[in-house]
């Protein structure tokens, strides 16, 4: 498992550290929302619960 942190990225017994680079990697060069698709507009509007 991975711990995501404030400051910087933790290791845990259970956390490959090839993972831990990959994601250190991704989030330095700023890549974090290259690959993630906007989310469409809900239809109808949400309307607020009194």
């Amino acid at each position: 498992m991975f711990v995501e942190g404030t400051l910087r990225w933790q290791v845990t017994e259970d956390c490959p550290w090839d993972l831990l680079m990959a994601l250190a990697i991704r989030d330095l060069a700023g890549l974090a929302a290259a690959g993630e698709p906007p989310l469409p507009r809900l239809a109808p509007a949400l309307a607020p619960v009194l």
